[in-house]
Parts: structure tokens; C-alpha cells; sequence
């Protein structure tokens, strides 16, 4: 029979803390607690009642100001009958049975919150308990704080006042109702993509690509020397650019950073494990996050298949995207079911995907959800590489044919990549000419199947640099403008086989700057290397 406490305080009992009645000798037995009114109540903590299930509040907590139930056994944390508008702290770190919180009435509680953090994945450490008692006694960290890096490379969610770290993204359900309080909140949100289920001891496909991946270095391929040498050489040629992430920008009061990764030890367990499915729990998370989310960084996952698209979400807010390290990824960003003519990732400036070996598009859409064409409308930095079943990145349609503030597109290794922007059947009878009016920089390699970048031709005024290697199916350059000549980085034997259309058109070899490179066709890096 599950042992019931229940603590009844007079108005004028005032209480520091509940030390007394949570200690280690109890807190096994400890199952069902109760709390009526009390003005003087400052600080209530459960934290370690290992056994706590249930905690019922009723009436007036005036005083109120912290409420602790860290490492405690709650599914549901029901506080509709909780007033206290005083609340400034809730902690629940280390609750992995937690599902779900309900919120007080808004006419009980006016202010939701200023300092929120769950985890349900790990127990709260000795670190983190030290840490929160003196975050009890500082004041709230400015707005301008930014994400940084924890000692095993997962970002630090005590950085902001707001941190959710969850595995089972039902809980983020909860949130809903509190949706316009976290637009006005710096928030950062974990997400342990692996699924919750026991696993089986035994290999996989999708293992085994998983550490050839992470054992590789930074190359997908890279138990191929003769790929290693082929990426070598061009390196040294200075055909690579960037190839390192912009860094991710500095939050803002009203940001929310969405951080998906699979923890360590679960991923340490997958590689050993057989028949594993395939998650969908990014699929859970509301559209209001979605909507509010301005960092996305997703990698390490090993049973991820794709983020979602939830009916109302549109990505507006996001301005940062970086995608990697996910072998059972097959999409990013799934086909939108409510998009038609409404603008979509109109902030997205950088996006990043890398080593996702079984992903087949980035984005798509469906004839009648098609985005308006101020979608992807700051979109300066595109880079994907390590791709191999990659087909297209962005198809364009009627309404959006161009990507106004394009800089930069750079493309390594999608074997399959065919087209970049492909065109619809209607957008290619009426455009004959897609125009990227800010596009100064291509690099393009080992794109063997590649044909062409969007439609037969490509208008870029103000191109400043190309560089290319290994796209021997490609025969058409874009079309410069203005009196600048590009300068063409790529090897002689391709720039041989090109098709113009002549200088009438703007397009001829001599309007460009060919720059001679000792590399040749001769070191085509054989198709059977990449992993299918």
C-alpha cells in the first residue's frame, strides 16, 4: 500500500525548506504527496525522492518562489490548482518518467516561470545541484548569453533560462499553452532522437555504416585510399573552400536553439544492436517550436529518419541549420501538408547538411503545397557534402523560382545529385532563364551524375568564382553579367567538352577566366568506392 504524506500549512507558518521531510531514509517509501495553502512557503524540494510519484498542490502559495522535484519518479506534473504567481524556478532534472506538465490557469498565474530546466534523459549530477544552488542566489542571466560547448561536445543547456532536454518528444506537447510565454524566452531544447525501446545484442547495416562514418575522419569514404589521395590533391589545389560550419549565431532573449543528438552510451549501444527501427519521435514536436526555432542542430543520430513538418509551421524564424552524422536519415525536412503560397524558411541564411548516407532530397513539395516565392528569402550559404543517394537539394515551382540572396553553393560528393534546383514541367515552359542575382561563389565536387544546376541556363551577374572537379556530365556554364569575368577553377579536359550558346548570349570561354590545373580525368575516382 503506497505510503500517502500530506502537509497542511496555516498562513502564518512559514517554512525555509522541506530538508526535513525529503531525506535519503525516506525517499524510497516516499510515493503520493499532497500540499494545501500556505502563504509562507518559499522553497518546496523533492529532489532524490526516488519513489515520488504523485504531488497534488491545492489552494494559496503566496511566497512561493522555487519548486525542485529533480531525480523523483513524476509522469505528470499537474499544477492547474497551484497559485502561486511568485513561481520563478521549476526544476526537474533527471525525471525520466516525465510525460507531460499541466500549467496553471493564466488568471492564477500571470507569469509562467522565469527559470525552467528538464531532463529526462540523465539523473541530475552533484554538478548540476551545486550548480543550480548558486544559480538560485544570482540573478537571471542576461538575454545576450550564449550556447556553448560541454566536455563531450553536446551544448551546455545551463546557459539559458530556459533548457529541455528530453527523449520521448510528447512532452513538448505540454508546452502548447505556453507557447507565447517561450516566444519572449531564450529557450534551448535538447532532443535524444534514440528510441526508448530495449535492443537486441548483434550488428546492423546501419551500425556498421554509422562507425565507418564516425571512424572515418571527416570523409564518409575514407577506407578508400585512393579517395583520400583524389581529396588530397584537390585540397592542395585549393578546390575545397569552406568546408567548416559558420559558427552558430548568438542568441537573442527571444531565441529558441532545437539540439538533436543521440547520448553516447545509447549510441554505443545501437552499434551492437540488430533490428533496429527507425524512429519518428521528431514527429511529435508542436508546430509553435517549430515556428520559434532560430538554431537547429541535429547530428549523431542513429535512428532519426527525419524532422518534421507539422501542419501550421512554416521554419520562419530559423536563421541557422546544421544537419550531420545521421546514417538513418532519409529526409530533412519532409514535404509541408499546409504550405500552399505561404512563405516558408524565409530567414534560413546557412544551411549545412554532411555524412548523411542514406538521405534522398532536402526538400520537396507536393503540386498543392507548393511555398510562395519569398520563401528561403535570405538563404546566403547552401553547402551539402558526403550525400551519396542525394537526387536534388530545393525544387523550384511557379511561385518560387529564384533564390534572391543565394552567395554561396558548395556540393562534395552526392553521387547521385542530378540536379540541384530542379525545375517543375510549368516553370520550365515559362522561365527559360533562372536568374541567381547574388550568387559570387560555386564549388562543385566529385558530382559524377550531375547535369546541371537548375535548368538548361543559369543567369549570375555577379559570379566571381567557380570551382569544379569530377562533375563530367555537367556541359553548361552559368551565364556571367556585368564586365567582371569569373575566374574557373576545374580541370582543362571538362572545360574542353563545354556547350555555349555564343557571345551574343553572354556565354562563351572567353568571357571567363580558366584558370590551367594539372588535374585531369585521368584519377576519376571509380563509382563502386561510394557506399550504397
Amino acid at each position: 500500500m503506497e505510503r500517502v504524506e500530506l502537509f497542511e500549512f496555516s498562513e502564518n507558518h512559514t517554512i525555509q525548506g522541506m530538508e526535513s521531510l525529503t531525506g535519503a531514509a525516506r525517499s524510497s517509501s516516499l510515493k503520493t504527496v499532497t500540499i494545501g495553502s500556505c502563504v509562507g512557503l518559499e522553497n518546496i524540494s523533492f529532489r532524490g525522492c526516488q519513489g515520488l510519484k504523485d504531488l497534488f498542490f491545492t489552494g494559496l502559495f503566496a511566497s512561493l518562489e522555487k519548486l525542485d522535484l529533480s531525480n523523483t519518479a513524476i509522469k505528470i506534473l499537474d499544477l492547474r490548482k497551484l497559485d502561486a504567481a511568485h513561481l520563478k524556478r521549476l526544476i526537474l532534472l533527471g525525471c525520466k518518467k516525465l510525460r507531460a506538465i499541466l500549467w496553471p490557469l493564466k488568471e492564477q498565474t500571470p507569469q509562467i516561470v522565469e527559470v525552467l530546466h528538464i531532463n529526462t534523459i540523465k539523473s541530475a549530477s552533484s554538478g548540476q545541484s551545486k550548480w543550480e544552488e548558486e544559480k538560485a542566489s544570482a540573478s537571471t542571466r542576461s538575454s545576450s548569453a550564449a550556447v556553448t560547448k560541454s566536455g563531450n561536445g553536446r551544448s551546455a543547456s545551463f546557459d539559458s533560462n530556459w533548457s529541455i532536454t528530453v527523449r520521448d518528444q510528447t512532452i513538448l506537447q505540454s508546452f502548447v499553452p505556453v507557447g507565447d510565454y517561450l516566444n519572449q524566452k531564450y529557450v534551448h531544447i535538447e532532443m535524444d532522437s534514440y528510441p526508448s525501446g530495449d535492443v537486441a545484442v548483434g550488428s546492423s547495416e546501419g551500425a556498421q555504416r554509422f562507425t565507418c562514418l564516425r571512424q572515418s575522419g571527416n570523409c564518409l569514404y575514407g577506407n578508400d585510399d585512393i579517395f583520400q589521395a583524389h581529396l588530397q590533391a584537390a585540397a592542395n589545389e585549393g578546390v575545397i573552400g569552406m568546408w567548416s560550419c559558420p559558427p552558430i549565431p548568438a542568441p537573442k532573449a527571444e531565441d529558441c536553439y532545437l539540439h538533436i543528438e543521440d547520448e553516447a552510451e545509447m549510441k554505443s549501444e545501437q552499434q551492437q544492436s540488430s533490428n533496429v527501427e527507425t524512429s519518428t519521435n521528431a514527429a511529435l514536436t508542436p508546430a509553435f517550436i517549430c515556428n520559434i526555432a532560430k538554431m537547429l542542430h541535429m547530428h549523431n543520430s542513429l535512428s532519426i529518419a527525419g524532422f518534421p513538418f507539422p501542419p501550421g509551421s512554416n521554419w520562419n524564424r530559423l536563421e541557422w541549420c546544421q544537419v550531420e552524422s545521421c546514417p538513418k536519415l532519409r529526409f530533412v525536412f519532409p514535404p509541408p501538408q499546409e504550405c500552399g503560397g505561404k512563405d516558408i524558411f524565409y530567414q534560413l541564411g546557412r544551411f549545412w547538411a554532411s555524412q548523411l548516407p542514406e538521405v534522398h532530397l532536402i526538400w520537396s513539395w507536393i503540386p498543392q503545397s507548393q511555398p510562395s516565392k519569398d520563401s528561403f528569402h535570405w538563404l546566403k550559404l547552401l553547402h551539402l557534402d558526403r550525400c551519396p543517394r542525394l537526387v536534388y537539394v530545393l525544387p523550384f515551382f511557379l511561385l518560387m523560382v529564384t533564390l534572391p540572396n543565394l552567395e554561396t553553393l558548395e556540393i562534395m560528393c552526392c553521387a547521385d545529385l542530378t540536379e540541384v534546383f530542379p525545375l517543375s514541367i510549368k516553370c520550365q515552359d515559362k522561365h527559360s532563364v533562372i536568374e541567381f542575382p547574388r550568387l559570387r561563389i560555386i564549388h562543385l565536387y566529385e558530382l559524377p551524375m550531375m547535369q546541371r544546376i537548375c535548368g538548361h541556363t543559369l543567369f549570375a551577374p555577379r559570379l566571381e568564382t567557380i570551382k569544379i572537379r569530377g562533375c563530367w556530365n555537367l556541359r553548361h556554364m552559368p551565364i556571367r553579367g556585368g564586365n567582371i569575368k569569373p575566374k574557373v577553377d576545374c580541370e582543362k579536359e571538362w572545360w574542353d567538352s563545354l556547350e555555349w550558346d555564343g557571345l551574343e548570349k553572354n556565354h562563351h570561354p572567353s568571357l571567363y577566366q580558366m584558370y590551367s590545373s594539372p588535374y585531369y580525368k585521368n584519377f576519376q575516382l571509380p563509382r563502386s568506392t561510394i557506399l550504397r
